[in-house]
Parts: C-alpha cells; sequence; structure tokens
C-alpha cells in the first residue's frame, strides 16, 4: 500500500518499534509500531487501527 510506504519511509528512523509485517503481504499488511505522537498523528486513518500489542502499550 502506497500510504504506509510514504509513511514508513518518513518515520521508519524515528520509530522506537516496529515488528515485521504479520500479514499476508497480498491484501493484509499488519505492523506493530511504537512511534512517537507527532508520526502517529501522521498516520493516514486508512492504515490506524488497534491490536492486542497496541492496547497493552496504550494503557
Amino acid at each position: 500500500m502506497a500510504a504506509a510506504e510514504v509513511w514508513f519511509a518518513r518515520w521508519r528512523p524515528r520509530l522506537a518499534y516496529c515488528s515485521e509485517n504479520q500479514g499476508c503481504g497480498c491484501c493484509v499488511d499488519i505492523w506493530d509500531v511504537e512511534a512517537p505522537a507527532e508520526a502517529v498523528a501522521e498516520l493516514p486513518e486508512e492504515l490506524s487501527a488497534m491490536s492486542e500489542w497496541s492496547r497493552g502499550k496504550a494503557g
């Protein structure tokens, strides 16, 4: 997905954590990331989701 590639190109160097792609890669892409608040704010709406991992981080 182009939106994910653009976001990762900008923010990957500043990510505290980024998992391998946990999706199938053909129609689903899933990453767990720990990122600065400004990076999360720039995450395109269509790419944002919660997981068991991120719920644990959120609080």
